[in-house]
């Protein structure tokens, strides 16, 4: 049998939001090592695919060279989308954006909310369902506990809240015993929405792009997971943009400085701002001219 094993890293064993990212890198290496070497001593009649799913895919460029007969994918967008697989299982997940849990988002944190027909739903829906799709069951997934209540959909597929490698390996010896048994479910999901914590961002993407009820659209999974690199790099423009013109506003500030307290320019710019981050031209322009004009007003009360 052929089997993709999708790894992300902030459900890993040990894993927590008060390290640094290198110690989370290291975990989500050894749990990867650990799950490969688990499949390949007591199922090495299989193939085994693992696809990167963090960040830009390149945490794993470390171990490969360990594991010669592995095919290693560099995330979605390096993904054959014609390659064949028998199963799939997915590890280190975490909760979507809107609940409560370490590591909340969904893809990117500009992404409030991801919908399949008006559900609500995370990383793992949409990747469990781009599979499906392909003929590819999802055997398992695996993250915190959080996480693994916080899936509704597919209930015919194994949860592994595991915080532990040994029983992480049991999971997985589990589903692997009753691959046979394994009956998918039938139902698949069609119109994606995704939902931008900034509307003001969908002006940015190419025409192509469907917008509708300040949302992207995409047909299913399949279209959005095979745009998600190129959505990426919209977004990482944009934030670009913004934190350049948020650095030349705050220049522009400086000269009000000498008349004015720091505390009084914030609380112009938060009460005229719907965002804290995110700032438009026309929402500067406003900015500069109500602090112009305050200093105005007050250098004429000092003359009286």
């Amino acid at each position: 049998m052929n089997i993709l094993i999708i790894f992300d890293m902030e459900g890993c064993v040990g894993v927590s939001p008060f390290m640094p990212e290198r110690e989370r890198l290291i975990l989500m290496q050894k749990e990867v090592c650990i799950v490969l070497n688990y499949l390949i001593e007591n199922y090495n009649q299989n193939s085994y695919a693992v696809l990167d799913f963090h960040n830009f895919g390149l945490n794993l460029l470390k171990i490969e060279d360990n594991y010669p007969n592995v095919k290693f994918i560099h995330h979605i967008w390096n993904y054959n989308f014609t390659a064949e697989y028998d199963f799939a299982m997915i590890f280190g997940m975490h909760v979507a954006s809107q609940i409560k849990g370490n590591f909340a988002h969904t893809f990117r944190g500009e992404i409030k909310q991801i919908y399949f027909d008006k559900q609500p739903i995370g990383e793992t829906e949409i990747l469990i369902d781009w599979l499906h799709k392909q003929n590819i069951p999802t055997l398992l997934i695996n993250g915190d506990k959080d996480y693994c209540s916080s899936i509704e959909l597919f209930p015919e597929i194994k949860r592994s809240s595991a915080n532990s490698y040994s029983q992480l390996m049991k999971d997985i010896g589990n589903v692997l015993i009753n691959i046979k048994h394994f009956k998918a479910e039938s139902l698949v999901y069609n119109y994606l929405c995704v939902e931008l914590r900034y509307p003001e961002m969908l002006s940015f993407f190419p025409s192509d792009y469907k917008i509708k009820n300040d949302c992207l659209y995409f047909i299913n999974s399949a279209m959005f997971l095979e745009n998600l690199g190129e959505i990426c790099i919209v977004l990482n423009y944009i934030n670009q943009l913004f934190k350049f013109r948020r650095t030349m506003l705050g220049r522009k500030i400086d000269c009000f400085e000498n008349k004015y307290d720091k505390d009084i320019i914030k609380d112009i710019i938060m009460k005229h701002t719907k965002r804290h981050l995110f700032i438009s031209k026309e929402e500067e322009k406003t900015i500069l001219k109500l602090i112009e004009e305050r200093g105005l007003d007050e250098n004429q009360e000092e003359k009286v």
